[in-house]
C-alpha cells in the first residue's frame, strides 16, 4: 500500500506563473502530462546532477581556440541531447 502526504506550500503569483512555464515546456520535452510534484522532482534532479563532469573540465582546460571550442560545444549538446532522451523515456509511460 503507497501512503501519500499531502502538503500545501505557499507560492508567490510570480512564482506560480513561472513554475507554469516550466510545466509546459517539460510536458513538451517529455511528451507526457505533469504535475507539479513531478516538475518539481525534475527540476530538483537537475540542478544535482552533473553527469559528464569529465566534459566540463574538458571545456575548462582547452585553451579556447575556435576549433576546440567547437569541438567541445558539440560535446555537450550530444551529451545534454542523450540526457533529455533518457529523461523523455523515464517518464513517459
Amino acid at each position: 500500500m503507497v501512503y501519500i502526504l499531502s502538503t500545501t506550500i505557499r507560492v508567490s503569483r510570480e512564482t506560480k506563473k513561472e513554475l507554469d512555464k516550466v510545466l509546459a515546456i517539460l510536458e513538451k520535452e517529455l511528451e507526457k502530462r505533469l504535475d507539479y510534484d513531478e516538475v518539481i522532482r525534475i527540476l530538483i534532479r537537475r540542478s544535482r546532477i552533473l553527469k559528464k563532469p569529465e566534459l566540463l573540465a574538458q571545456f575548462l582546460v582547452v585553451e579556447t581556440g575556435e576549433e576546440e571550442s567547437k569541438i567541445i560545444q558539440d560535446m555537450l549538446r550530444r551529451e545534454r541531447r542523450r540526457d533529455l532522451e533518457i529523461e523523455r523515456k523515464r517518464y513517459s509511460t
